[in-house]
């Protein structure tokens, strides 16, 4: 409350709202079956219809959170074709990260010793990243 009071913002109470539930017919399973499998049927359509997209998926390698293996491995449930399989990326002549990429232009990106939030825990090598992935260069 004595936050509340110094940072000016309303009691607690005007926040408070219930727990949204599940959707009928959903439910929530991270296995193969579940999500993953879900995620599967959605991104060939996708692809089909913006083929000329390109999209990476970033993740620290430190993110206990998000572990970049589990990523990788729903990644790998698309079923797509491996086109660059694990190489490297660098930032001032030192490994800054490793790259995956599928076909058409899916990548996984990892950036070495980041945690969940890599602009805060890298600044310096998300913002290469970032960079490099806008400039299409160096990944």
């Amino acid at each position: 409350a004595d936050v509340r009071a110094a940072v000016h913002a309303p009691p607690a109470s005007l926040h408070e709202r219930p727990w949204p539930t599940t959707p009928p017919g959903w439910h929530y399973n991270q296995g193969v079956a579940g999500e993953k499998a879900d995620i599967a049927r959605l991104f060939p359509d996708f692809f089909a219809r913006a083929p000329h997209w390109r999209l990476a998926v970033v993740s620290g390698t430190a993110d206990s959170a998000v572990p970049f293996l589990g990523t990788e491995r729903w990644m790998e449930c698309l079923g797509l074709p491996v086109e660059d399989d694990w190489r490297p990326w660098h930032l001032d002549r030192d490994v800054a990260g490793m790259v995956k990429r599928w076909a058409p232009d899916l990548s996984l990106v990892t950036v070495k010793g980041c945690g969940h939030t890599i602009p805060y825990s890298c600044p310096e090598k998300g913002l290469a990243f970032l960079n490099r992935y806008l400039n299409r260069s160096g990944l």
